[in-house]
């Protein structure tokens, strides 16, 4: 090996390199086929997405309604053997609709996208194709964010639970 590099040394990077190609003629028509085929697909997921953000809502509202016109019935499974512990129906009624309303925001960003990459594959303009990446960008973007207070809140929530259940364990 007459290689004298460092295997062990921080990589380097040219500070100097080209930068990506800008302006027309970037967008090759495969990459259009590519944009064409996906666009209904990514329209679909953005439908599923607000249906089952409606029907997650729309559980929570029967779940709210039944937790206050039949109490004993909602309250069974809210015993300490039961299915959601010793939880507030009403909390958990509250929890599915605020998930249903936060499923709507990237289902809005999808959709934005699927439909602006069909108007730009339709009319050209890179205005459109502008649009659709930025609802893309905005659609990982809140995803990441999401993704980040799930983690955030995982070790927090842990630690509240436990403290609750071995609250209710004391006499």
């Amino acid at each position: 090996m007459s290689d004298n590099a460092n295997p062990y040394e921080s990589p380097r990077s040219n500070l100097n390199a080209p930068s990506p190609v800008t302006g027309s003629g970037g967008i090759t028509e495969t990459m259009v086929k590519y944009l064409k085929d996906a666009s209904p697909w990514i329209r679909f997921l953005a439908i599923m997405g607000f249906i089952g953000s409606g029907f997650l809502f729309l559980a929570g509202i029967i779940f709210l309604i039944l937790s206050v016109t039949v109490p004993t019935v909602i309250r069974g499974s809210f015993t300490a053997g039961g299915t959601f512990g010793n939880a507030p129906p009403v909390a958990i009624a509250l929890f599915y609709m605020i998930v249903a309303l936060l499923m709507v925001i990237p289902s809005r960003f999808l959709y934005g996208f699927g439909s602006q990459i069909r108007n730009y594959v339709q009319s050209g303009a890179e205005g459109e194709l502008e649009r659709a990446l930025k609802s893309n960008r905005s659609f990982w973007k809140f995803c990441g964010v999401m993704t980040i207070v799930y983690l955030a809140a995982i070790p927090v929530l842990t630690i509240v639970l436990a403290g609750i259940a071995i609250g209710s364990r004391l006499p």
